[in-house]
């Protein structure tokens, strides 16, 4: 909620930073956050990680946190917020779908339905969104 709240600020607002500078600043705020209730909740490290498990950790942490946020933050500076808000919403699918791809995690019929309607929701909205465009651009015409 607070990082959503954050990205309408900064789009109202029309900060201006680089997308690299709202990564780092949320980053800086998140990390501790995450210790603090790991620490509260559980505070004991797992008995045993495999390599893999350490390559995904360090993925995560590292390159994908970095990457996502930076053009989430990018898209957020050219794209409304809407837009731009819309967009976590393919995120579930395309981990779904990786997740099946790359580990062979079994896509359900839960799953696909649960899909499905994400997508459809994605298109009407543009959709609809566009169709409100129409209207409102053939109404201004007309006053014209």
């Amino acid at each position: 909620m607070l990082q959503s709240v954050g990205a309408v600020w900064i789009k109202r607002i029309d900060a201006g930073l680089p997308a690299l500078t709202q990564v780092a600043g949320g980053l800086g705020l998140a990390f501790p956050a995450y210790l603090i209730t790991w620490g509260l909740i559980d505070g004991q490290w797992p008995e045993k990680l495999s390599t893999v498990n350490i390559a995904a950790i360090a993925y995560l942490g590292m390159i994908a946190t970095t990457i996502g946020f930076s053009l989430y933050y990018y898209l957020l500076t050219q794209l409304s917020a809407t837009q731009v808000a819309l967009s976590s919403l393919v995120t579930p699918v395309l981990a779904l779908l990786l997740g099946h791809w790359v580990n062979h995690e079994p896509l359900t019929q839960q799953i696909m339905t649960g899909t499905s309607l994400i997508l459809a929701a994605l298109i009407m909205h543009e959709i609809f969104d566009r169709i409100s465009f129409l209207k409102l651009k053939r109404a201004y015409n007309t006053k014209l």
